[in-house]
């Protein structure tokens, strides 16, 4: 049987199964090859009470039993990962002890076979102002070539509710 593709040239969705989804809500799918394992899918959940973050691997041809990332997740909200195209960083969002609101925080690893480190919030230069509101940064997206960071950001001053902000480091990863 031949598939047909539609006028976008993407063939027809498919959803990911039960292993990865559940009755809670799922988000921010972020698929990302592996040194010889085959893709990992890391994505949020709010399948415990908070929200976190997950991985699943493709075997066999598909992706099976969701995990926890390990070193990322605490019992506040961690969401929307998005990681280094080498697999050795990592950027979410989280609500934690010592978060401002929502800010944008990352952890590194030396190998993809290593856990995450004690992920770090990236500061005020990049989360917004201590101030009252608080603001909220989400979305982090981390360019091809590690040096430049998108995010979402509520803070005072935007044009809307919601502003894209982008910031830069010097020294790539």
């Amino acid at each position: 049987m031949t598939r047909l593709r539609n006028t976008s040239g993407f063939d027809p969705v498919e959803k990911l199964g039960c292993d990865v989804n559940t009755t809670a809500n799922e988000a921010s799918p972020f698929p990302l090859p592996q040194d010889g394992l085959g893709p990992v899918l890391y994505f949020s959940s709010t399948l415990t009470d908070a929200g976190d973050i997950y991985y699943s691997r493709w075997i066999d041809g598909s992706f099976q039993g969701r995990e926890l990332v390990p070193g990322v997740n605490t019992a506040s909200v961690e969401g929307q990962p998005n990681v280094r195209r080498d697999g050795l960083e990592i950027f979410f969002f989280s609500n934690r002890s010592g978060a401002n609101g929502n800010d944008i925080y990352a952890a590194t690893r030396a190998t993809t076979s290593d856990d995450w480190s004690t992920p770090v919030n990236l500061g005020t230069d990049v989360n917004g102002p201590s101030a009252t509101p608080q603001s909220s940064e989400t979305r982090p997206s981390l360019s091809w070539d590690g040096t430049t960071l998108y995010f979402g950001s509520n803070r005072a001053g935007g044009e809307g509710n919601t502003d894209h902000y982008v910031t830069t480091r010097t020294v790539a990863p």
